[in-house]
């Protein structure tokens, strides 16, 4: 019996799954097996839905962005709004995946999608944006436990941007200097958070095992940072750390 369109979209996506949340490429013969298996969805839009998370996983970035915006500029779901900005995320694409989330906010009725707009909001520190999503989780009937963690995470945003007095070029510089080495060194920013001990800081988490690949990151971040004239007077500081244990 030949399978439907949707349930062949989903098997595979649902194969592809684990793949994205270990960080793993795949084979060329498993890549080729599976761009073969989506191209021959009928569905134009879960095609380009599923074909969008193959890429993703790939980490070719420009595929996997013609893909979903080919599936969204059909018909927008909130689904293939929400693939789009964890494989934005697992990309390090942050301004890409700032734009998107920031050109569909009318639409973000989910807990799950603010939360993947706070994310990248505190990374840039936007402050007019996190007071958009509290708000947004207001109207929208969010659980209070969602919309309290909202609300601290705004108030972190407005702490670490008045003590650090950055501008927005300078925040945004040191964001794409953060995406490139999380890109050479392959590695997925697993969470973000905000400190203010001794100044502002920014903390990605990254899931690795290896506590080599970590020192390599911030030693460049490091050298990177002190490259650019433009950053001399950011007080803002960014740094790589673990999401869990790592082995020595």
């Amino acid at each position: 019996m030949k399978a439907k369109p949707a349930t062949k979209a989903f098997d595979i996506q649902t194969k592809l799954t684990p793949y994205l949340y270990s960080n793993k490429e795949l084979s060329e013969f498993e890549f080729i097996m599976y761009e073969i298996e989506a191209n021959s969805i009928p569905d134009y839009i879960q095609k380009n839905n599923t074909l969008g998370l193959l890429y993703g996983v790939q980490k070719n970035d420009a595929l996997m962005k013609l893909h979903f915006e080919s599936a969204l500029s059909c018909a927008f779901d909130l689904d293939i709004l929400s693939n789009y900005a964890v494989l934005l995320n697992h990309c390090s694409l942050f301004k890409k995946q700032k734009q998107v989330l920031f050109d569909y906010r009318e639409y973000l009725n989910t807990p799950a999608l603010l939360k993947h707009l706070l994310n990248v909001v505190s990374i840039y520190l936007d402050s007019n944006m996190a007071e958009f999503i509290c708000k947004k989780a207001v109207e929208i009937k969010c659980d209070g436990v969602f919309i309290n963690a909202f609300y601290v995470r705004k108030m972190q945003i407005l702490e670490v941007r008045k003590m650090t007095n950055c501008s927005d070029t300078q925040i945004a510089l040191l964001v794409d200097i953060c995406s490139s080495i999380l890109k050479k060194y392959n590695q997925v920013c697993d969470f973000l958070e905000l400190e203010t001990v001794a100044g502002g800081h920014s903390v990605f988490g990254v899931a690795t095992g290896s506590i080599d690949i970590l020192v390599d990151m911030n030693f460049e971040l490091a050298d990177r940072v002190s490259e650019t004239p433009e950053l001399d007077s950011c007080k803002l500081t960014a740094v790589f750390r673990p999401s869990k244990r790592v082995e020595l």
